[in-house]
């Protein structure tokens, strides 16, 4: 397992208090030199971007852009920085690591022993997910915190009134500096001060990072007990019911798929009210679907309010061949409503289906089979609601709307694709990984 060691180097606080901050990394400040990544405070204390590291060319989420390592590494010019902390110290960061590891929080000066140093006993930061660290000192108490993902992880004392190191000439994050296992670095803080477990939360509501949410590929379910896994790693799982069953073979698309039309009640059931992290920015929800017949309704994700109020949250779906793609708040007042105005899904052949939508633009689209075949803005660019507890693959409230045909490869992500990675989603099959083609890094996770 990778040992993470967080040394004097980063800290990360909340926007409002921004102007205190000692450095801060956010990896959208552009510089005209090349390798360098701006400290958008004012004490100008910039970071350089070297062996093979970079800053991503897509945003990563709601923080923007961040830094892919490569192996490479983030150094700060420890020489020219300015606003060293001296008696205390908080350091935050998001990190995204390959391999799942343990949090080590100390200080380090050259000749001397660890004025503190705090370690997890069992791995804490998982491989291949978005984690938010923060380590703060305080040399007057000698406690050390450690949290993770907003919550206090480990506390410890360690010596008293010992200050703080000085020397910052081998300061950075990567592979230099012992951070062999980081792929993807974000917002990057330091402070001079001990934050508060408060102000620790707000750093880590900052921040949405791109994920999926939900993937269904229908080859991991259990026949006793109808459960179908949740592929993206958050354990949203469904059940199969009233006759939905999975099919190993004779699908003749991605492996195994769902048939929805052995009954009119047939169905993959969300129970969704502890699902973890539901879009609220954006979302783009998209599947592969085979239709017996196209005439009538045949509904592909609907999410409602309650277990008893039929509110719809989402709902795409074909009505008579045309793709029919709408969201609405809690209250039900419709955020998006857009339908092809084309005919546009064949009865009997594979069709790819995906919704987008967008706050910060307030566009949502359809695309079919990776084209755009329709779109609508919302000037007022609303937010998405979370506020769904159920939702359905193949069934429909009110009313007896049988799906009537295949499904497979359900995905929902909490970021608006945009064409290139529509593309990529269409030829991505998680069955047979070698059919892909890997035209952009889409994160699985």
């Amino acid at each position: 397992m990778q040992k993470y060691a967080m040394f004097m180097e980063f800290c990360m606080f909340w926007k409002a208090s921004e102007k205190e901050a000692v450095m801060h990394l956010d990896f959208d400040e552009t510089s005209q030199k090349k390798n360098i990544v701006k400290d958008v405070t004012s004490n100008g204390n910039n970071a350089d971007i070297t062996n093979g590291a970079a800053v991503t060319a897509k945003p990563l989420g709601t923080c923007g852009r961040g830094a892919i390592l490569n192996k490479g590494e983030v150094s700060y010019r420890g020489k020219d920085f300015k606003h060293k902390p001296t008696d205390a110290v908080s350091i935050a960061m998001w990190v995204k690591s390959k391999n799942s590891g343990f949090i080590r929080w100390f200080d380090q000066s050259e000749g001397s022993k660890d004025s503190f140093f705090a370690s997890t006993k069992f791995p804490a930061v998982p491989k291949k997910r978005w984690t938010h660290l923060v380590g703060t000192f305080d040399t007057k108490t000698g406690e050390a915190r450690v949290y993770l993902n907003g919550q206090l992880k480990l506390e410890k004392i360690g010596k008293k009134n010992s200050g703080l190191p000085q020397d910052f000439t081998s300061a950075g994050i990567g592979r230099k500096f012992g951070d062999d296992h980081v792929t993807f670095l974000d917002d990057v803080y330091m402070f001079d001060r001990v934050i508060s477990p408060e102000e620790v939360k707000a750093l880590y509501r900052k921040c949405e990072f791109n994920r999926m949410v939900l993937h269904y590929g229908f080859q991991h379910w259990n026949s006793t007990t109808s459960t179908l896994e949740d592929q993206s790693g958050l354990h949203n799982n469904a059940t199969l019911k009233s006759g939905a069953r999975v099919l190993s073979d004779g699908c003749d698309k991605c492996g195994a798929c769902v048939d929805l039309s052995s009954n009119d009640q047939a169905e993959v059931y969300l129970n969704a009210s502890k699902y973890k992290l539901k879009p609220t920015s954006a979302v783009t929800v998209s599947a592969w679907v085979s239709l017996n017949r196209t005439s009538g309704l045949h509904s592909i994700f609907q999410a409602l309010k309650g277990k008893t109020d039929n509110t719809n949250v989402y709902n795409l779906e074909v009505i008579d061949g045309r793709v029919h793609w709408e969201s609405r708040d809690k209250s039900g007042k419709p955020l998006f409503d857009v339908k092809t105005i084309d005919v546009t899904i064949p009865e009997g052949l594979w069709t790819h289906l995906m919704g987008t939508y967008s706050a910060q633009t307030g566009n949502a689209k359809i695309y079919v089979n990776g084209l755009l075949r329709e779109s609508f803005t919302n000037p007022s660019r609303p937010r998405l609601s979370a506020a769904w507890e159920r939702a359905s693959i193949g069934g429909y409230v009110p009313g007896n709307h049988p799906f009537n045909g295949l499904l497979d490869e359900f995905f929902m992500y909490n970021w608006e694709l945009d064409p290139t990675e529509a593309r990529f989603v269409l030829k991505y099959c998680a069955d047979k990984p070698k059919l892909v083609s890997f035209t952009v890094k889409v994160p699985i996770l």
